[in-house]
């Protein structure tokens, strides 16, 4: 696949994240202990952080997205095995940020064979 593909499969993951975010903390599991804005800062800053990048620089700030997701998929384990009420929540989390931390990998190295010339004969 080209990369220009590979980057807006990660782009269409880093989006879904966000959204998936805003539903969890918004509608499916409020806060109870925390102030609403203190946990949307917390949960949504760092991939808010790597939109801004991508506002300046596309590729790098997806690769930023990339490296931030790491944490996503982290906390979307976790969340899984410790919470059954938002279980399902947690497997969408960890899954999207999968997919995010593949695709961006897949960008950069379908960039760097195309420009060494095309793909090596297998």
């Amino acid at each position: 696949m080209s990369p220009k593909l590979w980057r807006r499969i990660a782009f269409a993951s880093f989006v879904a994240l966000i959204a998936l975010h805003l539903g969890w903390h918004l509608r499916f599991a409020p806060p109870n202990v925390f102030p609403l804005p203190f946990v949307l800062a917390i949960a949504l800053g760092p991939l808010l952080l790597a939109a801004i990048a991508m506002l300046f620089d596309f590729r790098r700030g997806l690769f930023w997205a990339g490296f931030v997701a790491l944490g996503y998929f982290s906390h979307g384990v976790m969340e899984a095995w410790t919470s059954p009420s938002i279980r399902l929540l947690a497997h969408a989390e960890w899954l999207l940020a999968t997919i995010l931390v593949v695709a961006v990998g897949a960008a950069g190295l379908a960039e760097r064979r195309t420009a060494r010339g095309g793909a090596r004969a297998a």
